[in-house]
């Protein structure tokens, strides 16, 4: 698959010298480089969206495909959608078309389906695009929550709160480095399990080891949510599902 950067270049919206201008830019290696190319002005949200789908061969919302009026939440919080960059703007026979910034993050695709209980059909649009018609349909001061968001968290925030941390819980270094630390004891152990069981006021830790389970120095309990999040990040798991194990 080719980059952004790449298709940029191919429709001769990105010159090679800016685009070496953005690499050297690049503080780090994992910033995506179509970010650092909008930080440095060199690339609008409209053209940046138009190479997203191109990538990701989608088709690409423009401001007018838009509904007029609010469109069915599905269960989702304004916010949620604000910080997701993400809108439902159709309900369809075959599903709901998700108009999205960056159609790779699956964990939005996923909070829509479960919140739903409908076919996700993502669709590329500019962010600029999806923040005006956000800021349309829920003007400033008025609350932005909506009733079926507590249903989906059953009556409380835990869910939601899952659901709404998901991307920043992926990107804390921190927990990154402790859950490749905890994988890469256990290959070194050779160990075929990790059991990492949440209590009330611990976590516990342990490696199966030759069919025999082996008790590690835990993380402190109030890691555990956090833990577990970054586990369903790299297994491909509904973030949002906190009923099964």
């Amino acid at each position: 698959m080719k980059t952004v950067a790449e298709v940029l270049v191919e429709l001769g919206k990105l010159s090679p010298e800016d685009l070496g201008r953005a690499r050297r830019a690049q503080q780090n290696p994992d910033e995506p480089l179509d970010d650092v190319l909008e930080h440095l002005g060199l690339l609008s949200s409209s053209t940046k969206a138009l190479a997203v789908a191109r990538v990701h061969n989608l088709p690409l919302a423009k401001a007018a495909d838009f509904p007029p009026s609010r469109p069915a939440l599905l269960g989702l919080s304004p916010k949620f959608l604000r910080d997701a960059k993400a809108l439902p703007i159709a309900l369809r026979e075959d599903g709901i078309v998700l108009a999205m910034a960056d159609p790779g993050a699956a964990y939005v695709i996923d909070a829509v389906r479960l919140a739903s209980g409908r076919p996700v059909i993502p669709w590329v649009a500019a962010g600029s695009d999806i923040e005006a018609a956000l800021n349309r349909y829920f003007p400033a001061g008025e609350a932005l929550t909506e009733p079926a968001a507590e249903a989906l968290a059953g009556g409380g925030e835990g869910a939601e709160e899952d659901i709404q941390r998901l991307q920043d819980l992926a990107r804390e270094a921190p927990v990154i480095r402790l859950v490749n630390q905890i994988i890469a004891d256990a290959v070194e152990a050779r160990a075929s399990d990790i059991h990492i069981e949440p209590f009330r006021d611990e976590l516990r830790l342990r490696y199966r080891v030759d069919g025999a389970l082996r008790h590690i120095p835990a993380p402190p309990a109030r890691l555990a949510r956090a833990i577990s999040s970054r586990i369903k990040i790299l297994a491909r798991l509904n973030i949002a599902e906190r009923r099964l194990p």
